[in-house]
């Protein structure tokens, strides 16, 4: 049976997650403040993390960053759950490495849908090569920031690139995030994809494409964006690759086997 640890200082909220949550199945703990949720990753790994920002020591984000921060658990699905400014804390989750954001109130779909795709992200993120896809596009401004979180979370798992290569990397896709999205809204680009981006975890290198659907990419030079020094940029029209070597393979399984 999976487990879910339910981070929530307020114990009825607590317990109505919680409860919740079991009818999907899951055996659930719960902690009432960061520390504590911390204390508890330390002793046991649960297959999802449901996570309030507002709690009595840490705040979510820090007990998020500090979830993802360690190779043995970035695999975990974090889903923060919380009303405190929706729009703005929606991204800052994406930011600190959150999974997905259910905003309170919420009803049980909402809370189901958001455990099912944990579940599915969980189960994927063993295959081999490591691989993704998503869109650049304005009707969703956040699937980019949500996508290249979980990007990060399988860069720290799968390769040996530090702090500065992860944040280099993710630091040039969001650029070009904004970038696209800056050019669609002045050229009032068709409702749909301004791109596509596709990414593969090999052996020893990490490969990004990102085709144009829109004219975007058929400016030229390259669109500003910084951490393009981490790449090996091919600008080709209407496609972008960008290649990042590192010096080692990725890890065993049986390195990651606890991150699962």
């Amino acid at each position: 049976m999976p487990t879910a640890l339910i981070v929530e200082d307020e114990p009825d909220a607590n317990s109505l997650l919680s409860m919740l949550v079991r009818m999907r199945g899951y055996h659930t703990e719960s902690a009432l403040g960061g520390i504590e949720a911390l204390d508890r990753l330390g002793s046991g790994r649960p297959d999802v993390v449901l996570l309030d920002l507002m709690l009595p020591d840490l705040s979510g984000f820090e007990v998020c960053q500090a979830i993802k921060a360690a190779r043995e658990t970035t695999l975990i699905p974090v889903i923060v759950v919380s009303a405190a400014r929706v729009e703005e804390n929606e991204a800052r989750s994406y930011a600190a490495g959150a999974n997905d954001f259910v905003p309170k109130p919420y009803t049980p779909d909402q809370v189901f849908r958001a455990l099912a795709a944990a579940d599915a992200w969980r189960q994927d993120v063993g295959r081999r090569p490591a691989e993704g896809r998503f869109a650049f596009d304005l009707r969703d401004p956040l699937e980019p920031l949500r996508e290249l979180s979980r990007l990060r979370s399988l860069l720290r798992a799968w390769t040996p690139l530090g702090d500065e290569a992860l944040c280099g990397i993710t630091s040039a896709l969001r650029d070009l995030w904004s970038s696209a999205s800056s050019w669609g809204r002045q050229h009032e680009a068709e409702p749909g994809p301004i791109a596509t981006v596709s990414y593969r975890l090999e052996r020893s290198r990490v490969v990004v494409s990102v085709e144009d659907r829109s004219g975007w990419l058929s400016q030229d030079p390259i669109p500003p964006c910084s951490g393009l020094d981490r790449f090996e940029p091919r600008h080709d029209g209407g496609r972008l690759e960008l290649i990042c070597h590192h010096s080692s393979p990725l890890p065993d399984d049986s390195d990651t086997d606890d991150a699962h």
